[in-house]
C-alpha cells in the first residue's frame, strides 16, 4: 500500500484494514463535497482542495 503521508503511519493505519477503509472513504468524501463547494468552475480550487483529491486519488490507485 502506498504511504500517503506521515500522519498515516500509526498502529491503526499498519493494524486495521477495516480502519484504513474507513479513512480511505472519508478522504474521498471530504474532497468530492469540497469540489462540489465550487459554484463557479473558472474558479481556482484551494491548496487543502487539491491536496484532499490527490490523496483519495493516491489511496484508490492501489
Amino acid at each position: 500500500m502506498t504511504k500517503l503521508s506521515d500522519e498515516y503511519t500509526g498502529s491503526a493505519y499498519n493494524s486495521d484494514p477495516e480502519w484504513l477503509v474507513a479513512e480511505q472513504e472519508r478522504i474521498a468524501m471530504r474532497a468530492a463535497e469540497e469540489a462540489m463547494r465550487v459554484k463557479d468552475p473558472n474558479q481556482r480550487i484551494t491548496k487543502q482542495t487539491a491536496e484532499n483529491v490527490s490523496r483519495a486519488m493516491v489511496v484508490y490507485a492501489d
